[in-house]
């Protein structure tokens, strides 16, 4: 009826329906593990050197058995057979399998369809992926000489390593029978890597309370060549209250076997901007009327598309009530800041280099203040080539050519257009590919403190221990050629708070202790805000999260009792546009908790 009511009653429709009435999908992972280690130690030099080798081999074999998950080709099947699959017995010839499915599927009325139907598009999977590991190392350590202020000792040593990783999917992409709705179908991949190292370390002491730590490693990878690790340390005793410590370090480090070879997984993150096609997007080199090149934006989308004849072009839903490219966004909701990523390893990642400098004291019994130690350093790391996935976010505005210099012909054979699928029909986003990929420039600073004291109160003995975080900037590059974004305190990166502390306040009498622990968040902007400073999309305020503990021990038994966020505190909401999108239901359960208050009671016994 519905259908039939439209002024053209058999054009074609697309069908956007959530698959709720078919329960969850469950996984189960089995693990095998086993861990083989040998070695032997020594002496030699009248016992002032020692050595010690040692050989090891690990094998991790892991199955994954996917249930209760649809299977694309039958639920399509029911959805074109009349009244959404009513009745029982279908069979469709050449496909080996029949569906029954007595109430049919409720498309657009409400209820719950027969057990029966949900059956007949249940599906099961089961990928398998294996890694292994050998490592036999050597390293030997002693006094070389002494100086004035005391003996030079060092440290050196040989290692070798290596690592397979294989995968097996359940989901095979040339399977065309049976596609699960719900994962991303991949072929098997696989690869190895082994790397041989020599290090060297030594301990000097300069002059009385002054040492200092040097060290080199050099690294030989079969996938990276030759690579160099090395550091230049520091402490200074100055006397019985302050010490201070700092240095440099230069590290290389090349890819590991995951960001090398791993197969295909799909990932929804974070989409601040939405789509760059949609007339809702809050990028300024978008599909918006105010941006100069709006045509060739719009050219873009359809080259992308791979036709002039998808809902991109054709569609009258919009909410500006302009038809089609002028008036596009997505059906529902308008404003979606989420994106399907393909995350893969890349064998053409090269190693990624970082700098960092650090600074620091360590104070003890300050001011005459008993069992009193404070700790505060300063860092500064500078992070080349960076390894990550590339973000979809990056490959969007690098495609649609954002800062005005990477893609100024809009051509859609340009590198980074290539990795963005569109729906041919309905013209929305599908997917973007990231592959692992060398970004550019990192940087950030921030200073880290730490704070411990105790002291006795009646017949027991009170403490405090608090952490504080401060983070100065951090400042990335989507793409190497890309300008940095500044991210500090904004949620892009996964969250990178202004102020983070966590504090314990905690009591113990002989075998009884309690504790109160003390979380605090700085607010912190959205994620858009990083990359579009005047958006209008609202981070989150501050927050505080108290947990409360207690144990006793007595003998080989052990008591926990505990309440987790002890006053209820109830999550931040983030990315909240006011006018376009609320989200309220949205957080980010990594730093917010979405739990509420709990109980918890444990028991141990050792025997």
């Amino acid at each position: 009826t519905l259908l039939d009511s439209r002024a053209q009653p058999d054009a074609d429709w697309s069908l956007y329906r959530v698959l709720d009435f078919n329960g969850p999908i469950e996984v189960e992972h089995n693990d095998n593990v086993y861990q083989f280690t040998a070695g032997l130690k020594g002496e030699f030099m009248d016992g002032d050197w020692t050595w010690d080798a040692y050989v090891s081999r690990g094998d991790t074999r892991r199955s994954s058995d996917y249930s209760h998950m649809p299977s694309l080709q039958r639920y399509q099947f029911l959805i074109n057979q009349n009244n959404f699959g009513q009745g029982s017995g279908f069979v469709n010839s050449g496909r080996s399998y029949s569906v029954s499915c007595p109430s049919g599927l409720p498309i657009f009325a409400g209820f719950t369809p027969d057990p029966e139907c949900v059956d007949g598009f249940d599906t099961r999977q089961v990928d398998r992926s294996r890694l292994t590991q050998e490592i036999a190392e050597l390293n030997i350590q002693g006094g070389l000489f002494d100086l004035p202020a005391g003996e030079v000792r060092v440290a050196a040593g040989a290692s070798y390593r290596e690592n397979t990783y294989a995968f097996f999917p359940g989901n095979p992409a040339n399977s065309v029978v049976e596609n699960p709705i719900g994962t991303f179908s991949s072929n098997g991949s696989g690869g190895a890597i082994d790397v041989m190292e020599y290090y060297v370390e030594a301990l000097v002491p300069v002059i009385e309370g002054l040492n200092l730590e040097l060290g080199y490693r050099y690294s030989d990878f079969s996938t990276a060549g030759g690579q160099d690790t090395y550091k230049a340390m520091f402490t200074y005793e100055m006397n019985d209250m302050i010490s201070f410590r700092g240095g440099y370090q230069f590290a290389t480090r090349a890819p590991n076997i995951a960001e090398l070879f791993s197969a295909p997984s799909l990932e929804v993150v974070g989409f601040p901007l939405n789509d760059l096609c949609a007339v809702t997007t809050l990028a300024p080199w978008g599909n918006v009327p105010g941006n100069p090149d709006r045509l060739q934006v719009q050219q873009l989308c359809r080259d992308i598309i791979g036709n002039d004849t998808s809902g991109f072009d054709t569609q009258t839903y919009s909410i500006t009530g302009l038809p089609g490219a002028d008036g596009f966004h997505r059906a529902n909701p308008p404003f979606f800041p989420l994106e399907i990523e393909i995350v893969q390893g890349n064998p053409n990642v090269a190693p990624e280099q970082g700098e960092t400098y650090t600074i620091g004291a360590v104070i003890t019994d300050p001011f005459g203040i008993e069992n009193l130690t404070i700790t505060a350093d300063y860092y500064d790391i500078e992070i080349t080539d960076t390894i990550s996935p590339i973000s979809s976010s990056a490959v969007y505005n690098d495609c649609f050519n954002s800062n005005g210099s990477s893609n100024p012909s809009y051509d859609v054979n340009y590198a980074p257009c290539q990795l963005i699928t569109r729906n041919a029909v309905s013209g929305d986003r599908a997917q973007v590919d990231a592959l692992y990929s060398n970004l550019g420039l990192l940087t950030t600073q921030g200073v880290d403190v730490t704070a411990n004291w105790n002291m006795d109160v009646g017949p027991g003995t009170f403490g405090v221990n608090t952490s504080l975080n401060f983070l100065d900037s951090f400042e990335y590059q989507q793409s190497p050629d890309s300008p940095q974004i500044d991210a500090t305190g904004t949620l892009d990166q996964g969250g990178l708070f202004d102020f983070r502390t966590f504090t314990t306040f905690s009591y113990r009498w002989d075998d009884f202790s309690i504790g109160l622990t003390w979380r605090h968040l700085s607010d912190i902007d959205s994620e858009a805000s990083s990359s579009q400073p005047t958006t209008t999309i609202q981070g989150a305020d501050s927050y505080n999260m108290f947990n409360l503990n207690a144990g006793y021990n007595w003998g080989n038994y052990s008591l926990r009792v505990g309440i987790d966020n002890l006053f209820d505190e109830d999550p931040e909401s983030i990315n909240n546009n006011p006018g376009i999108d609320s989200n309220s239901g949205t957080t980010n359960a990594g730093y917010y908790d979405v739990l509420g208050t709990r109980y918890f009671v444990g028991l141990k016994a050792s025997f």
